[in-house]
This record gives C-alpha cells, sequence and structure tokens, in this order.
C-alpha cells in the first residue's frame, strides 16, 4: 500500500474541541504539512473512508472525544490499513491511558496543551513510520506477485515440503525456501511420449533480483526445449546473457559480484531404463545403486553466468537397475550437514525416508530431489554415507568411527547403544584390516567405506572395499583353532553381525546389522 505522491505529507488531525482544533491545524500547516481536520471520532472516520487511509500518512487525534473516542478511532483505523501511524493527545488526568496505548501500536502521545516543538517532533516520527511501514508492505507484496509467477512457471514453488512431482519416472521433491520468492527451482515436464525432462537450479542471492532470473531462466529453458533445442544450447544461450546482457544493469548493493545460476538438467527415458545428465556448477548429484553403493554422477563444473566459455559435465546412463536411484541437492543442504556435521547424503536420506525431520530456520534454500525409474525392491539399501580413505587415515581412525557414528545416528536416531558399539566394533576392525593389509603395497591406495540403510527392515549395512588381492575367508575358526589376530577378528566379526559376506576374495566386505 502506498500514498499518493505529494510535496508536503498528508495528516489528518481530529479534535472535538473547536479552538484546540484550530490551534492544531494552524501548527501543523505552519509545519509544513498538508493538513485535514476533523472535528470528532465519527467525522474523522468519514474522511477517511472517503479518501482512502492511504491518502494519510498520519493521524494525530484526542484521545477523549463523545461518542467515538480516539482509541475508537484507532481500532477502526488499525482494522483498515496496518501502514498509517497514529499519535495520540491526552490531558494531565489521561495518563494512566498511555500505557495501554502504547502497547496497542500507537506511536507517540502529546500532553495537553501541545508543545509545538513536541507536535511537529511527534509529526516526523509518525509520518517516517508510516512510510517506512509502507515500503515493507510494497517490498513483501511484490515478493508475494514474484513468487507467484515462480509457482506457475516452476514445479518447486507449488507448496512447502515434501512431494511427487512425477510418478514416471518417480521422482520425489522436497522444497522449503527461505522467502516467499527465491532462487532455487525444479521444472519438469514430458518431452515426448518416451522422454520426460527434469531441470533443477539455483540462482545466486536470496533476493527479487534472484527471482526474476529464476522466472526468465525458466521461461527460455522451456521455450527452447520445446523448440527441439538442445539442453546445452539453452545453457550457452543464458550464459551469454548473463555476462553480456543482464550484467549491463547495475547493481543495487554496489558489489559487482556476477550474478549466475548453477543447473543439472536430465533427459530420462523409462522405457529405455536411460539418463543423461548435464550438470553446469550444480552441487554433484549421486547415482545409489539398489546393492547399498553410490558414486558421484560427473565433475565438478563453474555455474552459468560465470566464464565466456561454458564447460558442463556430460554423464549418460544405460540400463539402470530396479532400486537404482539419483539423488540431487541444493547448497542449502550441504550447509546444513556441515552445521550437523554429517554426510549431505544423510540429510538427503533423513528428509526424504524418514523419520520425520524439524529443519527449522536454515541459512539458504533447501531443495532436494530423488529420482527413480521403478519402484525400489523391499531389499534395497539406500546409501546414506559414502567415503574414501587414504592410508595416512589409520592414525585418525577414533576420528573416523566417531564419524560414521554420528551418521549412522543422525539417520536412525533410535537405533539401541547397543547395536551403535557393536558397529563401531566392526567397522573399526573392517578399516584398519583394509589400511594395513589391503593397501599393503600399493602406492596412492585407497580404501571406500559405504553405509546404507533399509527402513522396513531395519538392516544397516557397511560396505568396506580396498584395492587388494584380497585373502582366504573361507575358513571359518573355532575354538580348536591357534587364534591369530586375523581369527580373532573374523570371530568377532561374524558373532556380532547378523550377516557378514565377501567379495574380490575378501577384498571387499559387507556386513549386516539388525537394528
Amino acid at each position: 500500500m502506498s500514498s499518493p505522491k505529494t510535496s508536503m505529507p498528508r495528516i489528518l488531525v481530529v479534535d472535538d474541541d473547536e479552538m484546540t482544533l484550530k490551534l492544531m491545524g494552524t501548527l501543523c500547516k505552519r509545519g509544513g504539512y498538508d493538513t485535514t481536520v476533523a472535528e470528532s471520532g465519527f467525522a474523522a472516520q468519514a474522511i477517511l473512508q472517503e479518501k482512502g487511509t492511504a491518502y494519510f500518512e498520519a493521524l494525530i487525534t484526542d484521545y477523549r472525544m463523545p461518542g467515538f473516542s480516539g482509541m475508537d478511532l484507532y481500532l477502526w483505523v488499525k482494522e483498515q490499513d496496518t501502514t498509517l501511524g497514529t499519535a495520540m493527545v491526552t490531558a494531565e488526568g489521561e495518563k494512566k491511558l498511555v500505557a495501554n496505548s502504547m502497547r496497542v501500536g500507537i506511536l507517540d502521545f502529546l500532553d495537553k496543551p501541545v508543545n509545538v516543538q513536541e507536535l511537529y517532533t511527534a509529526l516526523a516520527a509518525t509520518v517516517n513510520e508510516t512510510r517506512a511501514r509502507r515500503k515493507v508492505m510494497q517490498m513483501q507484496t511484490s515478493v508475494f506477485h514474484v513468487g507467484e509467477l515462480q509457482n506457475q512457471m516452476s514445479s518447486s514453488g507449488a507448496g512447502r515440503g515434501t512431494k511427487t512431482l512425477s510418478s514416471s519416472p518417480m521422482i520425489l521433491m522436497h522444497y522449503q525456501p527461505m522467502h516467499e520468492a527465491g532462487g532455487d527451482f525444479v521444472n519438469s515436464f514430458p518431452l515426448d511420449d518416451e522422454t520426460h525432462f527434469l531441470l533443477v537450479a539455483d540462482v545466486s542471492g536470496h533476493d527479487l533480483k534472484a527471482a526474476f532470473i529464476s522466472a526468465y531462466f525458466q521461461g527460455i529453458v522451456r521455450g527452447m526445449i520445446e523448440a527441439k533445442k538442445p539442453v546445452l544450447d539453452v545453457f550457452e544461450f543464458f550464459n551469454k546473457y548473463l555476462i553480456y546482457d543482464w550484467a549491463k544493469i547495475p547493481s543495487e548493493s554496489g558489489d559487482n559480484i556476477p550474478d549466475s545460476l548453477c543447473a543439472c538438467a536430465l533427459e530420462i527415458q523409462p522405457g529405455s531404463k536411460s539418463v543423461t545428465v548435464l550438470n553446469s556448477g550444480f552441487p554433484t548429484p549421486y547415482h545409489l545403486t539398489a546393492d547399498g553403493l553410490s558414486r558421484p554422477v560427473g565433475t565438478g563444473s563453474s555455474p552459468i553466468g560465470w566464464f565466456d566459455e561454458l564447460c558442463p559435465s556430460y554423464s549418460e546412463f544405460v540400463e539402470i537397475s530396479n532400486g537404482d536411484q539419483f539423488y540431487f541437492w541444493s547448497d542449502g543442504v550441504e550447509d546444513y550437514a556441515d552445521q550437523k556435521a554429517v554426510s549431505p547424503l544423510a540429510v538427503a536420506h533423513r528428509i526424504l525416508n524418514g523419520p520425520e525431520l524439524e529443519l527449522g530456520k536454515t541459512t539458504d534454500d533447501i531443495l532436494l530431489l530423488r529420482l527413480s525409474l521403478s519402484e525400489p525392491p523391499p531389499d534395497t539399501n539406500t546409501c546414506f554415507f559414502r567415503e574414501r580413505l587414504g592410508t595416512r587415515s589409520l592414525a585418525d581412525i577414533n576420528i573416523l568411527q566417531e564419524r560414521w557414528q554420528r551418521n549412522l545416528s543422525f539417520v536412525v536416531p533410535d537405533c539401541p547403544d547397543e547395536k551403535l558399539y557393536d558397529f563401531t566394533l566392526v567397522s573399526r576392525e573392517l578399516v584398519l584390516n583394509a589400511l594395513k593389509h589391503g593397501c599393503k603395497g600399493i602406492p596412492d591406495a585407497s580404501v571406500f567405506v559405504t553405509l546404507s540403510w533399509n527402513a522396513p527392515t531395519r538392516t544397516l549395512r557397511l560396505i568396506v572395499e580396498d584395492p587388494g588381492p584380497g585373502f582366504d575367508v573361507k575358513h571359518t575358526p573355532n575354538s580348536g583353532d591357534s587364534i591369530v589376530e586375523e581369527h580373532c577378528g573374523l570371530l568377532l566379526i561374524r558373532k556380532l553381525t547378523t550377516r557378514f559376506v565377501t567379495e574380490r576374495n575378501g577384498a571387499t566386505a559387507i556386513a549386516d546389522f539388525q537394528v
């Protein structure tokens, strides 16, 4: 809401005493105010109804007036317009009313007889407050309208929380923006009978400018894709637009930081079970396999709008297995993961698969998607943590196991202490063995540690992979054997796990725990 432009602030002065009203009106006009006067609360109400509350920038009213008091008038105005500031004039005996007046939102009060300087001070403060309120309301209205535009163009804008975007392919999304309008968005639509298009993106910043870039980019994408232009052409077109056209618009903040956009586009063919991924600056997506492993999709690349030459990463997947999933998230998920000192995969898993996670107030928009081409089988384990360890990690084994425990407790908050203890012993034993023996004699060797969870069966899976030739684990030691270190380790692992198997002659160890 905004008041009409005028060279002088428009104010309304109300008092039932004729002489006081005339004096107040004269003083206000001399002070540089376009002044309207009313001899009663009812007369003031009629003027406000005729001209509209937005016509005025301040209301100065006597408190005690017959029939319709100054407080009655203020409460009525507040119902019509919360931005119009009000100052109250009170007599000596009405001091006790001041506290209540301040509590309901009246900005100032003046004692009778009114001091001229105090009057001008109160008027200036009330006008300034009205203008500030109306500026905020105007900004909120603008944000709402831009947000509505985003809602119409984006699949993510139609509401907060978790929802299904598509059933074929199966696309599940969680969206929690910081404001009504922002830069994160998702667009999902079929290209033809065989191909589905999915775009997930994040514009730098969280202001109206970011929301505009978001909406404009979505329109460009939709138009060019429906015109059968390759996705790479779309990215390159918008890259040139941001660098050569958008950059000419002066920045209100004066920071001269170029606006950019991180985007990841997918073309999905459920029938042939294939997916192509084009990523320009978006956080690295992950491909989660049905056997509980995860792999990053593509390599790092710069956002759209940074450099003249755009070099996005391209990945292609064919004959995707039943139960395989792809996870995508904006940097808001990574920021939240850093706060909790857990893996972004753990945050993604908890948000989309439960138990319910109360995110609270976040420092960035949260945007998260899970894509699958078929319903995962019941025995599918979903990866929530994977890390690569070098041989130097031996010295940090205590720090590592704390990290594993923290991620497990985040994804499975009701994990019993005894199961957490069993997991800690087994994971420590397997990783130490892999680092000491599996990596022995292999330059720059690495060990991969993966954790996955199957909620329906409450099965935790630990996978430890090393590059070594393996060892004989077919022999199961018993009490009559000569107990050596390796046998003690195997006895411990078999005793504490629900299932323990190895692959690649023991270079890959898989341990399941029933939690």
